[in-house]
């Protein structure tokens, strides 16, 4: 693979994929069979992204064998792009004698054309489904037993395609609790950009807000170490939820529980604690708590006591117990600081 074809399709995994869009370059380690029907122009296709695991190996021949026999009348391609290099060909030797003659199987470059599809949709999960028009303009995409494979498909043939209606039919499947669950997914397999992709589009839906933001920040400022994104993001938060002092306050106490996220950007938590504290109440305990902790985390120890004792006093039964045991530990640390000489003559 020429090192021209290598920035391309690097180039391609950041740029925008969607119905409507160019497909990125197909770059692949080997093809199995059938490389020209893949490759080339002036067919409609299907990419799908398959994991030839021993477990699953039989399931997955018969859906694809179902499915290619299906396109074949009507001129279709079906790509089958795998990343495990022995299954690849292992699956083609076993099933050789009845391989249909429009199903294309490759060895998927350490990953790398997944990767350049499937991130910027947001999915973690295989097996997932691209349709390809005759041009290689993505025609839509989705799991691939999903009813709208079939009319995309048809209405490509019939020169009916309308991707204004498969857009809709993209979105129609996204729904909240459908992107949660990739969500979810993507963050168990650490595919941090990928759920970060997702929470982004969770967050335009009636999703619950304050969780998303949560995870947003999390991710900005644990894994991704986008400090700079994190910042604008709290700007963000501040200026529409500003009054909101229960959101800014869990906001606050999540990073300052997260030592890799605090000590990526401490003026983030600090800022919002500080927030929340503006917008609360004079008596709310766990807003009080909260801002003493970010004092201490900071070194303000004073102000750390002082906030701390005023949610003590404000503090529900059950809260004072803890405020009380937190405030005890602040004070020995002020008078521990007290003790420690201003300057100190370390032994060369």
């Amino acid at each position: 693979m020429s090192f021209v074809l290598v920035l391309y399709a690097l180039f391609w995994q950041s740029a925008t994929v969607g119905v409507g869009s160019p497909g990125p370059p197909i770059v692949v380690s080997e093809w199995i069979v059938h490389e020209q029907l893949a490759t080339q122009n002036g067919r409609v296709r299907l990419l799908m992204f398959v994991d030839l695991d021993a477990d699953t190996r039989h399931a997955e021949w018969q859906r694809m064998k179902g499915l290619a026999e299906l396109l074949r009348d009507r001129g279709v391609v079906l790509v089958i792009c795998t990343a495990p290099p022995e299954a690849a060909r292992e699956y083609h030797q076993t099933h050789q004698g009845d391989w249909p003659d429009n199903l294309a199987l490759a060895r998927d470059a350490a990953d790398r054309t997944r990767r350049a599809y499937c991130d910027p949709v947001g999915v973690a999960y295989l097996p997932y489904l691209f349709v390809v028009d005759a041009r290689g303009m993505l025609a839509w995409h989705g799991h691939p037993q999903s009813p709208p494979t079939d009319e995309i498909v048809q209405a490509l043939i019939d020169g009916r395609y309308d991707a204004d209606r498969a857009r809709a039919l993209v979105r129609a499947e996204r729904t909240a609790d459908r992107l949660q669950a990739m969500f979810e997914q993507a963050f168990a397999l650490q595919r941090w950009d990928v759920a970060l992709r997702l929470v982004d589009e969770l967050l335009t839906t009636d999703a619950p807000k304050p969780q998303l933001l949560r995870h947003k920040l999390a991710l900005l400022l644990g894994p991704l170490r986008r400090v700079q994104e994190a910042e604008r993001l709290v700007t963000a938060v501040l200026d529409r939820y500003g009054g909101d002092a229960k959101l800014l306050n869990t906001l606050a106490w999540d990073l300052l529980n997260q030592p890799q996220a605090f000590r990526r950007s401490p003026r983030v938590a600090v800022e919002l604690a500080r927030a929340a504290l503006a917008a609360a109440a004079k008596t709310d305990a766990p807003v009080l708590d909260t801002y003493a902790l970010a004092m201490y985390r900071i070194g303000a120890i004073d102000e750390a006591v002082a906030r701390q004792r005023q949610a003590v006093e404000h503090a529900s039964d059950t809260e004072r117990p803890a405020y009380a045991d937190t405030l005890a530990f602040y004070e020995r640390c002020a008078a521990l600081r007290a003790d420690i000489p201003r300057t100190t003559t370390l032994p060369r």
